[in-house]
């Protein structure tokens, strides 16, 4: 494998190279930066709402740490779009030092390569800045992490700091980020001796009830009184130039129980451009080099005779995203496809802590795969791109898939 610093050094070029180079190509279809950078008015208006100006209500502690450092001043487009920029480069440090900090292998560093520059992620993460989920799956890195490497006892402060914290920011997290931190320390119970479900049931409990507190807190004290949506924005609009954006305003008036299983109404509504079954086809066109590693992953484990029960439901939680986007309640795709399959990375890598044999080889050589990989991957970007500049905004596999259905 490539030494440690300088293999970071390379990954975070490249990375930075691909975002200006995608940039660049955006700038030809409009000089406007919201379009640029995918931050726009819909996602800048979440980090203006606050504390101070609405007393306790969800989502609003990212808009109150910048309205208590920039008490005085104008909250602009431009400070949450440098803001936005500082967690997008927070997250790939904190990826890299995640999969490089952990027992590893080749086949591992290849999973992390073609996830970097896979769709999922250059979209999401580099293309749709300002989503609060990027600021939780960081807090998703970090817990992994901490669980892994340190005794359960001295992390069990911090762990309920990072699960507040991170549903006071977005309280989807409880739904996309929070299971997958829950059954890392059940895995991790269960792997240490003497290995039992029950000893693991109990001793992850706790992080159950951590979620709970979170939960209730926002359910009970998180919803606005005596405001409606135009009101909010009336106040916003004196503390900032940004032009806020009614329609997430409304969101804070919405409470998901009221109609829980909203996304099942349209699971297979195939008259619709982002019905479910087009959107899951693409997610597997779009990163095939990614998942095809993944599967390889999960053959060789099965081979081996390494795949026990609680690998399997592992893979499971980890789609608990996906089930709950289509089943439950409405949170746009791409995230949740980018959430899913960093879940998946997350378990490769947390997989490979306990096993016997990290040793993995292909009948493809690992360079050769890694070169097809990267070239598929910037050839289904660049047509993304490229149809996105001049057509619509959803991926032309979805396009082609929806045009052919109908």
């Amino acid at each position: 494998m490539i030494k440690k610093n300088n293999f970071n050094i390379l990954i975070i070029f490249c990375l930075v190279f691909s975002f200006f180079y995608i940039c660049i190509i955006r700038y030809f279809k409009s000089l406007d930066l919201t379009q640029i950078f995918g931050l726009n008015s819909y996602r800048a208006t979440h980090w203006l709402v606050n504390y101070f100006e609405f007393g306790f209500i969800k989502r609003g502690l990212v808009g109150s740490l910048i309205k208590s450092i920039y008490n005085d001043d104008i909250i602009s487009y431009f400070l949450i779009l440098i803001c936005s920029l500082f967690v997008l480069f927070f997250f790939i440090a904190s990826l890299l030092f995640y999969a490089r900090n952990l027992r590893a292998s080749n086949l591992h560093e290849l999973a992390l390569i073609t996830f970097l520059f896979s769709h999922a992620f250059i979209y999401f993460y580099t293309l749709d800045l300002g989503r609060f989920d990027q600021i939780n799956n960081i807090l998703l890195l970090i817990s992994s992490y901490l669980i892994i490497k340190h005794d359960i006892r001295k992390i069990i402060i911090p762990l309920f700091l990072f699960i507040l914290v991170g549903t006071l920011v977005h309280e989807a997290f409880l739904l996309t980020q929070f299971p997958t931190i829950l059954f890392i320390l059940f895995y991790k119970v269960y792997n240490t001796p003497p290995q039992s479900y029950k000893n693991s049931l109990l001793k992850s409990s706790i992080v159950i009830f951590f979620g709970l507190i979170s939960a209730s807190i926002i359910y009970f004290f998180g919803y606005i009184e005596g405001l409606n949506p135009e009101e909010m924005k009336f106040i916003l609009s004196n503390i900032t130039n940004i032009n806020v954006d009614i329609g997430v305003l409304q969101t804070f008036f919405y409470n998901p129980l009221d109609d829980l299983f909203i996304g099942a109404k349209s699971i297979f509504c195939i008259d619709k451009m982002l019905c479910r079954p087009y959107t899951l086809i693409t997610l597997v066109i779009n990163n095939l080099p990614f998942l095809l590693i993944i599967v390889f992953f999960i053959y060789k484990l099965i081979k081996s005779k390494e795949f026990i029960l609680v690998d399997g439901i592992f893979i499971l939680v980890c789609f608990i995203p996906l089930f709950t986007e289509i089943f439950i309640t409405f949170i746009d795709y791409y995230r949740i496809d980018a959430t899913l399959l960093l879940n998946l990375f997350i378990f490769m890598t947390i997989k490979q802590q306990y096993q016997s044999n990290n040793n993995y080889t292909l009948n493809l050589n690992l360079k050769t795969f890694l070169i097809i990989a990267l070239i598929f991957n910037f050839i289904i970007i660049n047509i993304h791109l490229i149809f996105n500049n001049y057509s619509s905004s959803v991926s032309p596999i979805n396009y082609l898939l929806f045009n052919f259905v109908k």
